[in-house]
């Protein structure tokens, strides 16, 4: 059995965590390729172009660029001017903060990218794109630990050419080359778990369909008015794929309603593995991450909630405007935020209230969840509805509401857990035994 995944972002990684924690330990394979994949995570391309992995990944003020020319960076991207001109953006990898490159893309005399530097988590600089001069992607070619080119990736007729010792193979798509890598590797005859009715379905349906191998497919996004085409496909024809996981209650009951009786058995509902750190203390410390000192009904917030202390981090200096709520003795303040103190206060405090304005900092919404803070925010403001229950999302006038729900919530410790329960099921939080029944055979 392998994981296969065309990219490897949250979902992949929650997916990928919940069948490790359930002791569900086999290899996972990503078909495209960004440099920062973890060690236990394949790619075909990081395969075959055998890169160094003894370094660092770079800073961003140690990327290659022409003498005289100057980069500049804050904690959330960065550029490289020739004296006014701006000449480049630098990419960041997450977390953003720590600035560390994933990609420059290299600007024309139109502002437009014309070619992007890929980094990895080692500093190696192991692929360029090439781009027309609207800054579509044309060319990619990935480089080994020599620097001699090893793929070529052709955007236009999505074809792949690569080059081994004994001659060149060229390959009509990306599936191809997946399918190649996947026999070499002896994958091609193992089980596939996937998250994607794409690419990595294609992949399932170019392997051989001997009868012996069970596909799975994990699918964790809504469903409209109809079924998706590819998911229809699988319902109604005999392929590799066997079983499909709804990840979300709300999509499965509306798959459920949709598909005939006799189609029902193919689906179930399983939902995601968050890893909790402690339990909810009950005490009356809240919490607020920002990166701006636009924060909705501060004022109002901190001057009815007596008896509740604030805590206000931000990972850059802070505003006047902001700083002046240092005089109120219920609020503590910590511009410039370091991660020690910041990883105090996921512990120190049980109420997470998601009411900045601009962008979400350090994924704070998750590390809430997974510190069991019990999170609420206003319908402007929220970044990652996932993780808060719609019941607790509050239009900004209706702000003395959340007050009264938080005064409610740290003085009977049932409403606390009624709350605590209901934001679990609304972000379909799922428990190791239940993976462990459902896929362990």
């Amino acid at each position: 059995m392998i994981n296969l995944f065309e990219n490897f972002e949250q979902k992949e990684l929650d997916l990928a965590k919940a069948f490790y924690m359930s002791e569900i330990k086999h290899p996972t394979v990503v078909m495209n390729y960004s440099g920062f994949l973890p060690p236990e995570v394949e790619s075909p391309f990081e395969y075959y172009i055998d890169q160094n992995s003894d370094g660092k990944a770079r800073y961003f003020n140690q990327i290659k660029h022409p003498d005289l020319w100057e980069v500049r960076g804050n904690n959330s991207s960065g550029e490289v001017y020739q004296m006014d001109k701006k000449r480049a953006n630098i990419v960041y990898t997450e977390p953003k903060h720590l600035r560390l490159v994933e990609r420059v893309e290299w600007l024309n005399e139109a502002g437009n990218i014309r070619s992007i530097d890929h980094y990895d988590s080692h500093g190696n600089l192991f692929a360029e794109t090439v781009c027309d001069n609207n800054g579509n992607h044309l060319l990619q070619t990935f480089f080994d630990a020599n620097g001699k080119e090893k793929i070529l990736r052709d955007f236009t007729t999505d074809r792949i050419t690569l080059k081994l010792d004994q001659g060149e193979v060229v390959f009509d798509s990306l599936v191809d080359f997946v399918v190649y890598y996947l026999k070499e590797r002896g994958y091609d005859n193992d089980g596939i778990y996937y998250n994607s009715l794409s690419l990595p379905l294609f992949v399932s349906l170019k392997l051989a369909n001997t009868g012996k191998e069970s596909d799975t497919l994990f699918w964790n996004e809504d469903i409209g008015q109809e079924l998706p085409g590819n998911m229809t496909y699988l319902m109604n024809n005999d392929t590799r794929t066997k079983k499909i996981f709804i990840q979300k209650k709300k999509a499965y009951n509306k798959v459920i309603s949709m598909v005939p009786n006799d189609k029902k058995a193919m689906f179930d509902y399983l939902g995601t593995i968050y890893p909790h750190s402690r339990l909810n203390n009950q005490r009356k410390n809240i919490l607020i991450m920002t990166n701006s000192d636009q924060i909705e009904h501060l004022k109002k917030l901190v001057e009815n909630l007596e008896g509740f202390h604030f805590y206000i981090g931000a990972i850059t200096e802070m505003s006047s405007k902001l700083m002046s709520f240092d005089e109120y003795s219920n609020v503590t303040l910590y511009p410039s935020i370091v991660s020690k103190i910041s990883e105090e206060l996921f512990k120190k405090c049980d109420v997470y209230l998601d009411i900045n304005h601009g962008d979400e900092i350090l994924g704070i919404t998750r590390v809430a969840f997974r510190e069991n803070m019990l999170i609420l925010g206003f319908d402007n403001t929220v970044h990652n509805r996932t993780f808060i229950d719609p019941d607790n999302i509050y239009k900004p006038d209706l702000y003395m509401k959340m007050t009264d729900k938080i005064r409610q919530a740290l003085s009977n410790p049932n409403v606390l857990q009624d709350l605590l329960y209901k934001q679990r099921v609304a972000a379909d939080d799922e428990t190791v035994p239940n993976y462990k029944k459902k896929l362990v055979k």
